[in-house]
């Protein structure tokens, strides 16, 4: 809380965060070390470590930051919800029964706007060594031209247009070119490319995917990246 009274702004967080619990197990440490220093930019911590470090390092952010504000501005109440805050993370696992782990991180943050945020952030790894899954690895080099190409008709054939001007015309892509992006899923036959609502499309819109079989991406992937 920002003060003593009872009405107070306050700041909650809440880590929901799945991990490997045997410690012992390489390729589970890595995965664990890949997640809390993405999520939470700590270095050789246990997950429940990191997750208090996070929640002390956050309130004490809210309560240096907004304090001043706040006790400045307590003659107006009107103005309380804007120092409210809350930043919510739970997260979902999927193995499958392919060589992959879909580790899934689900953000819901509030920072005293008119507008609360979702993200989803999608984190894939190998069953095998815990090592993650990302574009750069996958795909050969020189991919990003070509598969923004595929990603761009894709979302035409989505909308059921020809063209990127029609495209814009409805939000997507305004000021900007598609490109691939940083989230995608591996399935067990094709690949999902995720963008977060405002990405690529006003928000309003949702999140957009867009999915590739294995076959279709081929001449992209590396021969070393083994799906099945």
């Amino acid at each position: 809380k920002l003060s003593d009274e009872k009405d107070s702004p306050e700041c909650t967080v809440c880590l929901d965060m799945l991990y490997v619990s045997d410690e012992d197990s390489e390729p589970g440490r890595r995965l664990n070390a890949n997640i809390i220093s993405d999520l939470f930019k700590s270095y050789g911590e246990v997950m429940p470590l990191a997750c208090e470090r996070f929640i002390k390092n956050f309130h004490e952010d809210y309560i240096l930051d907004l304090g001043p504000l706040y006790n400045a501005d307590r003659k107006n109440p009107e103005h309380r919800a804007w120092y409210d805050y809350h930043y919510i993370v739970t997260t979902n696992v999927d193995q499958g029964s392919g060589p992959f782990i879909n580790y899934t991180i689900n953000l819901n943050c509030y920072e005293g706007s008119a507008i609360e945020t979702n993200q989803h952030i999608i984190k894939n790894f190998d069953k095998n060594t815990g090592y993650e899954l990302t574009a750069d690895s996958i795909f050969v080099s020189g991919y990003k031209s070509q598969l923004s190409k595929m990603l761009l008709k894709a979302l035409l054939q989505k909308n059921d247009l020809e063209n990127i001007q029609e495209l814009r015309a409805l939000g997507y892509l305004n000021g900007m070119e598609m490109y691939v992006p940083e989230n995608f899923m591996l399935g067990p036959d094709n690949i999902t490319f995720i963008f977060n609502p405002s990405e690529i499309a006003p928000m309003e819109k949702g999140a957009t995917e867009l999915i590739f079989t294995y076959r279709e991406l081929k001449p992209l992937l590396k021969s070393s990246f083994k799906y099945q």
